[in-house]
């Protein structure tokens, strides 16, 4: 299964290729991180809509990224290849309005007092969002399924997964530390629709943000796009070529939409990542609102709770980085997936009433042991994907009547990642709908609820065969 000719040199990506392609996905992490963190304090706590609202519109966007992601992933695939390649012009072409929707979504009016349940508002905001995630699922389909087709060998797909990785925990610490960095500016971050100070500060502040976030979707795609090359692609030109009619015809695209799936191994795998994915959007867009109402943190204290902890996902790298070359993909999953359904779980502690310094030092070791867990989320399962496509059962690639079944593999990945994330807003939209927005006990037990989500994920991961 697209496996190379043994007398053949695997293909590889090493030196500026390989550095320049790998921080790529910083094109990719930093918008979806801080869109992820911020869009729905801002869109709640900011401009005033109803919790359930907002969740509606990020899961909705998500769901658009999900069956964006495989038609892309399709078409992609059953691209003629050209003189500028056949999966890297995508990159180029979702540049243009990912960037506009990136500043545009931060422009939402704030001069009136409008209600948790504005038309006007609720329709812009699901319009940018869909503009948004269409475009970022062109750009995260078409980079994603370059790796397996740039290269062949085992230890360098393992050794690109862990630049990813590094870049994407890069990209996370920063939609991490962006929205927090916000937070610690607000007179009152647990009120700030009540605080005029705090809106207009936010409303000059956002749009900036925005700008900086276009600017690096930009520099950071050119350069994944000029660090590789598809010539390998037009060698087998005619092959490539031999569905023509199929690259047309838009309801193929759509009866492909789930081939992959009829992979049995890949499938699990698949329904691994659904909830372990869950597990994750919920950490990711409770974060800050736990450190806000259940920490009770203000000013420099949001930076100063968080930053030390950063040091433990930059150990979880190395340390997860050389356990999967040392005892492979599966066995450093699991025992990641472990680690954080235990340290989520154990967040269950902090609802009782206890001393505000205990509950401060209870909760770092808990956030702390979650973020040396996390960064598995981010580096492991590019290779174990490019591994299930190599072991795919003899005569998919016949069937799917396509020279490669990359870009079909990772557009359903990135189908399942979306409809976790939908999953995973509609259920924090419902635990925080109405004044538990405001409620620590509720925000509190989203990470409980997610501890539980991931055990759910170890338990099917375990059937994966993987090495």
């Amino acid at each position: 299964m697209n496996a190379p000719d043994e007398k053949q040199e695997l293909r590889k990506l090493e030196g500026a290729k390989l550095y320049g392609y790998s921080p790529g996905v910083l094109a990719q992490i930093i918008p979806i991180n801080i869109i992820n963190a911020y869009i729905f304090i801002y869109y709640v706590y900011v401009v005033g809509l109803n919790a359930l609202v907002v969740s509606i519109g990020t899961a909705l966007g998500a769901l658009i990224m999900a069956f964006a992601s495989p038609f892309f992933g399709y078409i992609i695939d059953n691209k003629k290849p050209g003189k500028h390649g056949k999966r890297r012009p995508f990159l180029l072409y979702s540049i243009p309005f990912l960037v506009i929707s990136v500043i545009l979504i931060w422009y939402s009016p704030l001069t009136q007092e409008f209600g948790e349940f504005n038309f006007g508002i609720t329709l812009f905001l699901f319009l940018v969002l869909a503009m948004f995630y269409l475009n970022f699922a062109m750009l995260r389909s078409s980079y994603l399924s370059m790796t397996p087709e740039q290269s062949q060998d085992e230890q360098n797909r393992i050794q690109i997964g862990s630049l990813i990785g590094m870049f994407s925990i890069l990209g996370t610490v920063l939609g991490i530390f962006i929205p927090l960095i916000l937070q610690s500016q607000l007179i009152n971050p647990d009120d700030i629709y009540n605080t005029l100070a705090d809106k207009q500060y936010l409303m000059g502040a956002l749009p900036l943000i925005g700008v900086m976030i276009a600017i690096s979707i930009v520099v950071f795609t050119l350069l994944a796009y000029f660090s590789t090359n598809e010539d390998f692609l037009l060698k087998n030109n005619d092959k490539s070529n031999s569905n023509t009619e199929t690259q047309s015809n838009i309801k193929n695209a759509f009866k492909n939409l789930f081939y992959p799936f009829s992979d049995k191994n890949y499938a699990l795998f698949m329904f691994s990542i659904l909830f372990g994915t869950i597990g994750i959007r919920i950490i990711n867009k409770d974060l800050t609102l736990y450190l806000t109402f259940v920490l009770s943190l203000k000013k420099s204290a949001f930076i100063t709770f968080v930053l030390p902890l950063i040091v433990f996902a930059v150990l979880g790298f190395v340390v997860w980085t050389k356990r999967a070359h040392n005892k492979g993909v599966k066995k450093a999953y699991i025992d990641a997936t472990w680690i954080i359904s235990i340290s989520l779980l154990a967040t269950a502690i902090l609802l009782i009433e206890m001393p505000h310094d205990l509950l401060l030092v209870l909760a770092s070791i808990c956030v702390a042991f979650i973020l040396f867990s996390l960064v598995v989320g981010y580096i492991l399962p590019s290779p174990a994907i490019s591994e299930l496509i190599d072991t795919a059962p003899e005569g998919m690639l016949k069937d799917a009547k396509t020279d490669s079944l990359a870009g079909s593999y990772f557009g359903a990945h990135l189908f399942i990642l979306n409809i976790a994330n939908a999953i995973g807003d509609i259920l924090i939209g419902i635990v925080l709908i109405g004044d538990n927005a405001k409620n620590p006990f509720w925000i509190g037990l989203l990470f409980p609820i997610a501890g539980i989500v991931f055990l759910i994920s170890l338990l099917i991961l375990k059937k994966v065969k993987l090495k």
